[in-house]
């Protein structure tokens, strides 16, 4: 896919440029329908706003930024799951990339973590034996070292 002009709201040209300038490259029609950045900032469920969320809490998570990785995915094909460690934090990153509820049990120690994100709503205790990931779940949990 080619790259579109930014949409910046729901003027002409999605405010990229005035009204009546052809742009270079088209801009995509779907900045009528909200996609564009004045519409999203106003929306908290918003794809701007939740980019917005998770480089806040990369921006604040030690673990995240210099980490250590390590893979602790089982083969299921529907879970990715990693480890971030410095020596001060250690992070669990889940992520389901499935359209279904998915159930993990990971061998960690220790067996519940502090939630740092979700895309869920979640209590801020989280338990790793086992853990249910929504459909499609993000979730950062800081484990206790």
């Amino acid at each position: 896919k080619n790259r579109t002009p930014m949409q910046w709201d729901n003027a002409p040209n999605a405010g990229f440029s005035p009204a009546g300038v052809q742009t270079w490259l088209p801009v995509n029609p779907n900045y009528t329908e909200g996609v564009n950045v004045s519409q999203q900032q106003a929306e908290p469920g918003s794809l701007l706003n939740f980019y917005k969320r998770m480089l806040a809490v990369r921006k604040n998570t030690p673990a995240l930024i210099q980490g250590e990785y390590q893979d602790i995915s089982e083969d299921s094909g529907t879970i990715f799951a990693f480890l971030r460690s410095t020596f001060a934090q250690c992070c669990l990153v889940a992520l389901n990339y499935s359209d279904q509820p998915q159930q993990i049990a990971f061998e960690l120690s220790p067996t519940a973590g502090t939630l740092i994100f979700s895309s869920q709503d979640r209590a801020p205790r989280v338990d790793l034996r086992p853990l249910e990931l929504a459909p499609f779940e993000i979730l950062i949990v800081e484990l206790a070292g």
